[in-house]
Parts: structure tokens; sequence; C-alpha cells
């Protein structure tokens, strides 16, 4: 036990002698930061992928065209990727319960040329 203390002490030593070590410390919680933001970053595009494709299916359309549709409201009302089950709920209740198709809704909001989907 007393031998791994020593070598404990050294290494201890070892690290408090290292010139660059705050700068190496510095470093590393720099890359960790920008880990957990490019974590956040995937961790909400894949929150919002889901209403895209329950919006997709819902309304028998290619999750492309979904996709720019709900992105180009999101744009439209300021709105954030955290937002995007109520964009999709609400073009998906719009276009269910209305005479319009998902195709009106892109052109009302500026963008054209929704695809049917293939699948239903």
């Amino acid at each position: 036990m007393a031998n791994q203390s020593v070598q404990d002490s050294v290494s201890i030593k070892l690290l408090l002698d290292d010139s660059n070590l705050e700068q190496n410390l510095r470093e590393s919680q720099k890359k960790i930061g920008l880990f957990a933001a490019e974590t956040q970053s995937i961790l909400n595009n894949l929150a919002a992928a889901k209403p895209l494709t329950d919006l997709s299916t819902a309304l028998g359309v290619d999750a492309a065209s979904a996709a720019k549709v709900a992105a180009t409201a999101m744009n439209a009302f300021g709105m954030q990727a955290k937002d995007m089950t109520g964009i999709a709920d609400v073009l998906t209740v719009a276009v269910s319960h209305s005479g319009m198709s998902l195709d009106d809704a892109a052109g009302a909001l500026g963008t054209h040329s929704v695809k049917r989907s293939t699948r239903r």
C-alpha cells in the first residue's frame, strides 16, 4: 500500500511539474464543451425528426417534403427546432381537417412541389 502512495505522489509531482498542464486542461475543457454542444445539437435534431416522420405518415407525403414545409413554417413564425412537435401537429390538423393539401399549405408559406409518398 505504501508503494502505491509513493507512485501516486510521484505521478502527481510529474503532473504539477508539467509546464503545459494548465494549457492542456484549458484545451481539454474547450473540447469537452464543444463535444457537449455537438451532442445537444444531435439530440435536438433527433427530437425534431419524430414529429416530421409522424407528419409525413399522417399526410401520406414524403419525409423531405414534410421537413421542407415544417422548416418553412418554423422560420416563418420565428420558431426553433424544439417547437417542431407543435408545428407538425398544427400542419397535420390544418391539412387533415380542411380542404387544403400540404402543397396548399406549402404555397401559403412560400414553398412548392410537395411530393406524395409512395408508401401508405
